[in-house]
């Protein structure tokens, strides 16, 4: 029997309380004047097959992350959990789950999400189903963490192909129930809303339709963003354009009603860079009077493949873009994340990558000068493999990035499909001299 606790965490959106104290290290720590160098590689591992997604739990108790992805092998693990020992990652005893013995699978493009304010902590798996009366059906699948396993709880069909599964926890006082939100091709056969809201009863299992909403054309990202103290959050959609030269990015707004029921409403569609959009990210730092909003994708005409946006009082805008290429052309961004001890100035993206694409692990930094905001790069660096997923985990000896790729050239022993990387950082003396911290 599930018994639901909530852990007390801030509201700060993947952020323990550890990384809020570490939140300006990037600024000013222990009389220092900090600044991320570079990406030190620690550690790279095999998935046998395509990494689809990762995501972390990460507090300052314990560090977990979930890789999922296809495996070359259908008997073999479509979803692995590491824990991390000694900053490198360790396969704890319930580190498997075989999906298709469920008749469910992953597939290219979808994503895994957990949700760590709640006890024990849940677990969203976008995928396909084997048997259905829907061509490309897709869902979620709910699952706990338990002592010694991955615990399955419950199935909500969509009704059309999945690509992203964002969760909201912790967000509304503890009279709500987490929230999960599912987007991808329209659901019910094709004749539904791409994206649906859905509130999670984890006690009883069950799922409550919150509100659904149509864009028009298939939906590849999901983020959302709840700061501490507040009683709303807003939802990021990013897919293919509605239509030529129609919006590729939905904002939605979800408010915390008493009685622990819950209000949804659309606040902008926008038209980013013109193409399809594969990864947006909020920054939600409460220190700011803006969210910040990083979206990335596919180039469009004039090379643009990324761009970040504030909201403000349900005002988006737009203040800088930038083309990111691999060598010369521009590359296909896949997914994004913000370094959380940065305060929302750094920014991490990860490429696509051919046998000649030079690096496509990059880290930029947002400057501002004369009024005028741009995007400089800090570091990159070349993973070898397209990346599909990564994200940030922080404690107090710094910050892990894990990294997901799907191969070119698939099921080759030689491969190793995960890689974590740790932030090195710098003491910045007079000038241009650093001197490194030891990693």
């Amino acid at each position: 029997m599930y018994l639901r606790k909530r852990k007390k965490m801030d509201r700060f959106k993947k952020l323990s309380y550890t990384s809020l104290l570490l939140i300006f290290s990037c600024l000013h720590l222990n009389g220092m004047y900090l600044t991320p160098d570079t990406l030190v590689r620690k550690q790279q591992l095999s998935f046998n097959g395509s990494v689809e997604s990762v995501s972390w739990c990460c507090d300052a108790d314990e560090k977990f992350v979930v890789v999922a992805g296809n495996p070359c092998d259908f008997n073999d693990p479509s979803v692995i959990v590491y824990e991390i020992e000694n900053g490198l990652l360790k396969t704890p005893a319930f580190d498997t789950l075989i999906l298709g013995e469920n008749n469910f699978n992953i597939y290219p493009g979808t994503s895994v999400e957990w949700c760590c304010t709640e006890v024990p902590e849940l677990l969203a798996i976008g995928g396909a189903f084997s048997t259905s009366d829907c061509a490309d059906d897709g869902g979620v699948q709910i699952y706990s963490k338990g002592p010694s396993q991955l615990d399955f709880m419950a199935t909500f069909t969509h009704g059309g192909k999945i690509n992203a599964v964002a969760w909201l926890c912790g967000c509304c006082d503890d009279d709500h129930n987490p929230v999960i939100a599912i987007a991808g091709e329209a659901g019910d056969c094709g004749t539904g809303n791409e994206i649906r809201i859905l509130e999670f009863d984890p006690t009883n299992t069950t799922f409550n339709p919150i509100a659904s909403f149509t864009h028009g054309a298939p939906i590849y990202s999901l983020d959302w963003c709840c700061r501490s103290g507040s009683s709303r959050a807003y939802l990021a959609a990013g897919g293919q354009p509605a239509e030529c030269g129609g919006p590729n990015l939905g904002i939605y707004v979800l408010v915390c009603k008493s009685g622990g029921q819950f209000e949804a409403d659309v606040v902008t569609n926008s038209q980013t860079t013109g193409a399809d959009l594969h990864a947006v990210r909020w920054c939600c730092d409460p220190n700011s009077k803006y969210l910040k909003l990083a979206v990335g994708g596919k180039p469009n005409g004039s090379g643009i493949n990324t761009q970040i946006y504030n909201l403000f009082n349900n005002r988006f805008s737009k203040f800088v873009d930038k083309v990111i290429t691999n060598t010369t052309d521009p590359a296909t961004i896949f997914t994004i994340d913000w370094n959380p001890l940065c305060s929302c100035q750094y920014v991490t993206y990860g490429t696509g990558c051919q046998e000649t694409c030079g690096h496509n692990l990059f880290v930029y930094k947002i400057n501002r000068q004369n009024s005028v905001c741009s995007l400089d790069l800090v570091t990159s660096t070349n993973f070898d493999e397209n990346i599909t997923s990564l994200e940030w985990c922080s404690d107090t000896k710094g910050a892990y990035l894990i990294v997901g790729a799907s191969p070119e050239s698939q099921c080759v022993e030689s491969k190793k499909e995960i890689a974590l990387y740790k932030a090195a950082f710098c003491q910045l003396q007079a000038g241009t001299i650093c001197n490194r911290i030891p990693t």
